[in-house]
């Protein structure tokens, strides 16, 4: 049997995304000839896992931007035949436009990694009309032109939802971990005083690192590891002028064996997400993470990450922000009396990518 043509489009995720370049591209099966469209003028690459292809970096204004993105992607899609072309961002949804100017044998997918219209509204840097003019913009190209792709997936159950209501053919692929990065440790290991905390994962007060800072000297049995770029200037400037800031350990942006190697050096991962319209229903990558390398998870009250987190002895807690020094010195008290390091052996194994293979290649052969 032929191997399908699979390439993977995106004008705004980094080419080693993790979702994208890590699990779909690296990982995807062996019936699938994976390759990687982009737009950041790196230059192409080739090998025997993923081809990446770069079309050229288009440096302009948003509008100008897009329009030479569009064109450049015209060209490029034209030049082939029987393919799956599967699209990552919001703003290329409009290319629906072209399908019908390129081959008819070409399958168009589009790929929804979060809720767009919920995630500008949170955004408070912007104007609070154009926040508002935005989202609607946004919400309604979604609504009226996804409609058009060969098919749609959702990156959770609850945007896969979303999409069962505008698309015929949805499937989920869920964010879930890679079996080789399951990160289990020698279960004899006690814990000792001080416990280690990590967050990892972009930094700003809607992730919850004003709560850590505030709470510093409250946590005084438990060291702090934050992992991650700043989300603005705002943020950056209010934490390195917080008066705890000096008391955390702050590693930067680091790659994922680094932060592998810094979890297994801890003990509590925490996700301290606050409520807000693109939590509430989100599914961070960093829960089953944390899970993976055995670590009690401190996380925020959110019904749909409680089906992951089971809270017994040595899984997790969940808070709101008003407990969450009594939740955290609690989580050290209970970890620094158990006999053994825990083990989410049992429950991070039903939550791998590779469990999401099939389901995605099925997917692509009824196109």
């Amino acid at each position: 049997m032929k191997n399908l043509n699979i390439f993977h489009v995106t004008s705004v995720h980094i080419r080693s995304d993790n979702r994208i370049f890590n699990k779909y591209c690296k990982n995807s099966s062996d019936d699938l000839e994976t390759n990687l469209v982009v737009f950041d003028g790196q230059g192409s690459t080739n090998s025997s896992v993923v081809n990446i292809i770069d079309l050229g970096f288009a440096k302009s204004f948003r509008f100008l931007r897009v329009v030479k993105i569009y064109l450049k992607l015209k060209n490029f899609i034209s030049s082939k035949k029987n393919s799956i072309f599967h699209f990552h961002d919001p703003e290329l949804i409009l290319f629906i436009f072209f399908k019908y100017f390129v081959s008819s044998s070409n399958k168009f997918v589009y790929d929804m990694h979060e809720e767009s219209p919920k995630q500008i509204l949170d955004n408070l840097e912007r104007n609070f009309f154009l926040r508002y003019f935005l989202s609607f913009s946004v919400f309604i190209c979604e609504f009226l032109f996804l409609r058009f792709f060969d098919g749609c997936i959702g990156a959770t159950p609850h945007i896969k939802g979303v999409l069962d209501n505008i698309n015929k053919n949805v499937i989920g692929i869920y964010n879930y971990i890679l079996k080789n990065e399951i990160n289990h440790l020698n279960d004899t290991n006690d814990y000792n005083s001080p416990i280690e905390a990590v967050y990892i994962g972009g930094i700003d007060k809607l992730r919850g690192i004003d709560t850590i800072l505030d709470n510093v000297n409250s946590l005084s049995k438990v060291k702090f590891h934050i992992v991650g770029n700043f989300v603005d200037k705002t943020t950056k400037n209010y934490c390195v002028n917080h008066p705890n800031w000096n008391k955390i350990k702050f590693h930067g942006y680091k790659t994922r064996e680094y932060c592998k190697n810094l979890m297994s050096k801890c003990h509590i991962g925490l996700l301290l997400f606050k409520p807000a319209r693109n939590h509430n229903n989100a599914l961070p990558n960093k829960i089953f993470e944390y899970l993976a390398s055995d670590l009690f998870i401190v996380h925020t009250n959110f019904p749909s990450w409680k089906l992951y987190i089971k809270e017994d002895v040595g899984k997790g807690v969940s808070l709101d922000f008003k407990n969450y020094t009594f939740v955290m010195n609690s989580a050290v008290k209970l970890l620094l009396g158990l006999k053994k390091r825990i083990n989410n052996n049992k429950l991070i194994k039903k939550y791998t990518w590779e469990s999401q293979e099939k389901t995605l290649s099925n997917f692509y052969k009824e196109l």
